[in-house]
């Protein structure tokens, strides 16, 4: 299962999403396995609203879905990664 949420943020972005002209919109998306409550996977990303509304028209569908439909190139950077341990995703 997955669940995208695409709302403005009311919090603070990042200071490198600060960059981004604005209103900015941050998505988010939770993996999740149906064995486990918690998320197993979290990302986020910020997006200038107007380049977002232009790209992500299907707000339902994961962002990789809605790129490669037009076939868009984006510049991705990770910035953080985390590592921990879930028996879940090990199967």
């Amino acid at each position: 299962n997955n669940n995208n949420n695409n709302n403005v943020s009311s919090s603070s972005p990042p200071l490198d999403a600060l960059g981004i002209s604005g209103p900015v919109l941050q998505r988010q998306v939770y993996l999740y396995s149906e064995a486990e409550a918690d998320p197993l996977v979290y990302a986020v990303s910020w997006w200038n609203k107007a380049k977002a509304d232009a790209f992500l028209t299907d707000v339902e569908s994961p962002i990789w879905v809605n790129l490669s439909e037009n076939k868009t190139e984006l510049f991705r950077e990770v910035k953080a990664l985390y590592r921990g341990h879930s028996p879940e995703l090990d199967k």
